[in-house]
C-alpha cells in the first residue's frame, strides 16, 4: 500500500485507475477540440462548393469517444448528474450507505453494458463490419470506445466503492480530523 496526499492509504491499483481516468479525460478534451476542427474544416469546404465524405462521420466517432471514455473522468471528479438533497439530509453513515448502494447498482449496470458492448465490438471486428457510408471505415474502431469506456468506468466504480466502504467504516470523529487535515 502507498500513502496518498490526504494521509490515507490506498492500493497502488486505485491510484493507477485514478490516473488512467484522468488521462482519459484529457484525451476526451483533445477529441472535442479535434472534432471542432474537423467540423470547421467541413463547413469551410462546403462553403467553397466542395463535397465532404469523412468529416461528419469522423466528428461523430470522436464525440462517441468523448462520451464513453470521458465518462470515467466525470465519475472520478463527481461530475455526473445526481440529486444530493436527500443525501445532505441524512446522517453521515446513512448517506454513505445510500452512496454505496447507488455505486454498486451502477457498477452492475456498467458491467452488463461492458459485457454486451464487448460482444458487439468482437462481432464487428471478426466480421469486418463497415459503416456502410461512402467513407466506410471499419466499425471496430468506434465500437471499441464503448467497452473501453465501460471498463474504465467499472474500474473507477470499484475504486469509488472501496472509498465509500472506508468512509462508512471510519468513525465520525476521524472524519472530522481528516477534513481538518485536508483544509490545512
Amino acid at each position: 500500500m502507498d500513502s496518498t496526499a490526504n494521509g490515507r492509504r490506498e492500493f497502488f491499483l486505485a491510484r493507477w485507475i485514478d490516473g488512467a481516468c484522468e488521462v482519459a479525460g484529457y484525451l476526451s478534451g483533445a477529441a472535442v477540440f479535434l472534432a471542432t476542427l474537423v467540423v470547421c474544416y467541413a463547413v469551410t469546404l462546403r462553403s467553397l462548393g466542395h463535397t465532404t465524405i469523412w468529416q461528419t462521420e469522423f466528428a461523430v466517432y470522436l464525440l462517441i469517444f468523448v462520451t464513453f471514455i470521458g465518462g470515467a473522468y466525470g465519475l472520478k471528479h463527481g461530475s455526473h448528474v445526481r440529486v444530493d438533497l436527500l443525501l445532505e439530509a441524512l446522517p453521515r453513515r446513512a448517506s454513505a450507505v445510500v452512496k454505496l448502494l447507488a455505486s454498486l447498482l451502477s457498477l452492475l449496470v456498467i458491467a452488463v453494458v461492458l459485457w454486451k458492448s464487448s460482444v458487439m465490438w468482437w462481432q464487428a471486428t471478426t466480421e469486418g463490419w463497415g459503416s456502410g457510408t461512402a467513407w466506410n471505415p471499419p466499425l471496430m474502431y468506434p465500437y471499441a470506445a464503448l467497452p473501453l469506456g465501460m471498463l474504465l468506468m467499472a474500474l473507477q466504480y470499484v475504486v469509488l466503492v472501496t472509498r465509500e466502504v472506508r468512509e462508512f467504516l471510519t468513525p465520525a470523529e476521524r472524519v472530522g480530523a481528516v477534513a481538518e487535515e485536508e483544509a490545512s
